[in-house]
Formats: C-alpha cells, sequence, structure tokens
C-alpha cells in the first residue's frame, strides 16, 4: 500500500513539475474568490523539433483560463534568439474558435489599453535614454499599441503578459519589445 501512495504521489508531482524525458512542462494557478471570479490558469508547454535547427527547439506554451485557451509559438532564428507569435482561441463545446484580444474584453477595454501603453512607453523611453540602447531608437517614435496588436500570454507567476514588438530587429533586436504583466484579478474589471 505504501508504494502505490508513493508511487501516487510521484506521478502527481510529475505532472506539475517538469518532466526533462518528454521535454513538457505543466504550471497551474488556482484562486477562486467569492464572487466568482476565477483566476486558475493552466499552462502546459511542449518543445516541438524544428527542422531548421538541430539544437534550439519550438516551444509551445498552451494556456486554459475559463474558456480561453492562449497559444504561444517560440521559434528561433538563426543566432538562438526566439521570437513569438501568439493566438487565442475561444472554446466552445470543446472546439476552439480563433479570436481577437479585444474578444476577450469588455467595454472597458480602452481604458485597459491606455493602462498598458503607459507602461510599455516608459519601457520605450528608458531605452531610448540609455546609452547602451539609444541608438536602436534614433528617429523611432512610441506609437499606441491596440489590443489586437499585442500578443498576450501567462508568465510564470500565472499574470497575464501583453507582449509588443517596436520592429527594430537587427542588432536591436534584444531591445525590440517588452512585456507588461498583470495580476489576473487586477484585470478582472476588464474581463467579458
Amino acid at each position: 500500500m505504501k508504494k502505490k501512495a508513493v508511487i501516487f504521489f510521484l506521478l502527481l508531482l510529475s505532472s506539475v513539475y517538469w518532466n526533462s524525458v518528454s521535454g513538457q512542462h505543466v504550471q497551474s494557478g488556482t484562486s477562486k474568490k467569492a464572487s466568482g471570479f476565477s483566476d486558475e490558469i493552466q499552462c502546459k508547454t511542449v518543445e516541438k523539433t524544428n527542422p531548421e535547427s538541430k539544437v534550439d527547439p519550438i516551444i509551445i506554451k498552451t494556456c486554459t483560463w475559463q474558456n480561453y485557451k492562449f497559444v504561444t509559438i517560440g521559434s528561433p532564428d538563426y543566432r538562438g534568439r526566439y521570437g513569438y507569435d501568439y493566438e487565442l482561441f475561444l472554446m466552445e463545446k470543446g472546439t476552439p474558435k480563433k479570436i481577437q484580444n479585444s474578444e476577450l474584453f469588455n467595454d472597458k477595454m480602452t481604458k485597459l489599453e491606455n493602462l498598458i501603453n503607459s507602461k510599455i512607453k516608459i519601457d520605450f523611453e528608458d531605452s531610448a535614454k540609455d546609452p547602451n540602447t539609444s541608438d536602436c531608437f534614433i528617429g523611432v517614435t512610441f506609437t499606441k499599441f491596440q489590443l489586437n496588436d499585442m500578443g498576450i500570454s501567462f508568465n510564470d507567476k500565472n499574470e497575464m503578459e501583453f507582449n509588443v514588438s517596436f520592429g527594430l530587429g537587427g542588432v536591436c533586436y534584444n531591445v525590440d519589445g517588452i512585456s507588461v504583466s498583470f495580476k489576473m484579478t487586477d484585470l478582472k474589471e476588464y474581463f467579458k
């Protein structure tokens, strides 16, 4: 009986933490509030063989929250630097329907966009003033991002991240964008 309990515990533990054999990582966060709002997020990361690289895999992270599925696909360039594509799906009767980011939020979406953009602008201006990165921002002006222009993902703290690219590329690849994160409970008023 003790062996079965230990085996069950190890199986349970391995389903939550990194499994180096399969290349999968599962993270979850749970918190239900009395109001019925749930910020429970389930994420799973899988590494796929990259046909263009024998070293750097393609990384696919899938997170579910309520009846939404967030997919982040990380693909490396020739130098091993990752670029990301983001997709959002509404799960209807078990079938994923691709939607735009704006369909996740209610009529307070403009207020949320302004909040996100204010944080992005601070980082943009700091990078533009930093002597180590300022050359990358010569001739580049800050432009407000719309929610549909952002990538949405979740970090390891189960916070929702809004990701943007400034379109710099090349030698400025490392300062090309920013991720702004929020606790799910802080975004509650903006969700449909």
